[in-house]
């Protein structure tokens, strides 16, 4: 590997060289990407986040699809967007469809909040409503085999070509490319929970909400969460979150994965069933995911389990508000669109849910903030009708949920993929927060709907337990 790291520096430099070289007459859309690769070699599994771990940097961020063909670790930013108002992630969104419109040009990572109109706290502050950023170095996979390593600059004006390149020789240095077989070794463990509401409290705001469901007024699904606070107890060295991202990954390969560090003392991660969407020019692809069971014991029970949850009457209605939501938001955004026949089971640690997909081709004058804001939040995350019901979810939830139940993905002129940010955590200040949500109609349990919550949060309860 150590020749083909030399090898990218050199390309880098010279590709930089030959920028500076052209005449000022050349047609250059300033602001500029310049990303220069290399394939490394046919990687093992767990290459990428074996050698993401081993990078000493606060600034770092990390995707990989639920189909496992693109897996994406960055470390330190060449650029980094955020804002706080729809308007600037309109104008974020568009920057970076227009940097990234030459083929071959990589993505930006990151993600939106649940609600944009939602007051922050200071658990969140430093995320904004939405973060965007471009990382200057990658390790990537992808359908080839093959390891790539990337070196993205963002240049604003002619200006700053010399410093870009001195900048770059810099960070590049820092980087740790010394194989390593050290196995994954937890650097802290979960201890000194707290939920936020209490059990008691949220017995009393299912029962308020399934009261006002019944009573025949127009809301008709709301989705209340939990945050449950663990304190961290550190096992020696430095406490390190993405320990976390490592055994989630390694111990589930079904959903997303998604990591982004702006910090030392920070990071908001997860590992999420839930596809937003897919966008691949103009083509799109969705889903209807919503009604949860856990999974069985023995091949049996999953049986008995799985075909409970597709005759289970409150499921088949939490899963059918998703399902006339998305159609109802395809019907606008897309000249054609068609949905599979049959529901489908969808597991996912240690629960499964119902699902359906969907595809169609995009009218061709609308952007990613068109599709993005037409479909978050979900009825899967929010409720039926939306504004009612993140009116209720602002009453009723004493937390701010920040980016929990808002998208977190990749952005590209030529390809864009948004998950869910479900099944997530956010680390800071040595406690890790994690946020769980249950869809509530008029038949909702409230002891039931807690025991769903534990469920979807257990994962994190199996990596306290391994330590």
């Amino acid at each position: 590997m150590e020749s083909k790291v030399a090898d990218l520096l050199k390309a880098f430099k010279s590709e930089m060289q030959a920028l500076s070289c052209r005449s000022e007459s050349d047609q250059i859309m300033w602001p500029f990407i310049q990303s220069t690769e290399v394939a490394i070699e046919n990687h093992s599994p767990g290459a990428v986040l074996s050698w993401f771990r081993r990078q000493d940097s606060e600034k770092k961020v990390f995707w990989a699809d639920r189909e496992r063909n693109l897996e994406i670790a960055g470390v330190n930013f060449a650029h980094k967007i955020q804002g706080d108002s729809l308007d600037e992630l309109n104008a974020a969104i568009n920057l970076i469809s227009r940097v990234t419109g030459t083929p071959g040009t990589p993505g930006y990572l990151g993600g939106i909040c649940f609600n944009t109109e939602e007051p922050f706290d200071d658990l969140w502050i430093d995320y904004h409503r939405f973060t965007f950023v471009l990382p200057m170095f990658e390790l990537r996979t992808c359908n080839s085999g093959f390891l790539w390593l990337r070196v993205n600059t963002f240049i604003r004006d002619r200006s700053e070509l010399e410093s870009a390149v001195g900048n770059v020789e810099r960070e590049f240095s820092k980087l740790n490319f010394e194989p390593s077989d050290t196995p994954l070794a937890f650097s802290f463990s979960l201890a000194s929970r707290t939920d936020e509401p209490i059990k008691e409290k949220w017995v009393t705001l299912i029962e308020a909400a399934t009261h006002e469901i019944k009573s025949g007024g127009d809301l008709k699904k709301i989705v209340l969460a939990r945050k449950t606070q663990f304190d961290l107890v550190q096992s020696g060295g430095r406490v390190s979150p993405i320990d976390l991202l490592v055994y989630f990954a390694e111990s589930d390969t079904s959903g997303f994965t998604y990591y982004i560090q702006l910090s030392e003392k920070d990071a908001f991660f997860g590992k999420s069933p839930e596809r937003l969407y897919k966008r691949t020019g103009d083509g799109i692809f969705c889903e209807a995911l919503a009604g949860t069971t856990r999974i069985g014991r023995s091949a049996e029970e999953e049986l008995l389990l799985k075909n409970e949850l597709f005759l289970s009457d409150k499921d088949s209605m939490e899963h059918s508000f998703v399902v006339n939501f998305v159609q109802d938001v395809l019907s606008r955004l897309c000249t054609d669109f068609k949905s599979s026949q049959l529901r489908d089971i969808k597991r996912h640690f240690n629960v499964q849910h119902l699902l359906q997909q969907f595809s169609g081709t995009l009218r061709p004058e609308l952007t990613d903030y068109d599709i993005i804001t037409s479909f978050s939040p979900t009825p899967a995350v929010g409720g039926v009708p939306t504004v009612m019901a993140l009116n209720r979810i602002d009453d009723a939830e004493a937390f701010r949920r920040g980016w929990y139940a808002g998208a977190f993905g990749m952005l590209s002129q030529e390809e864009t993929e948004f998950c869910v940010s479900l099944r997530c955590a956010l680390y800071k200040d040595h406690a890790l927060h994690v946020f769980t949500g249950v869809g509530i109609v008029a038949d909702s349990d409230p002891v039931c709907e807690w025991e769903e919550m534990e469920n979807k949060m257990s994962h994190f309860i199996q990596y306290s337990l391994c330590n």
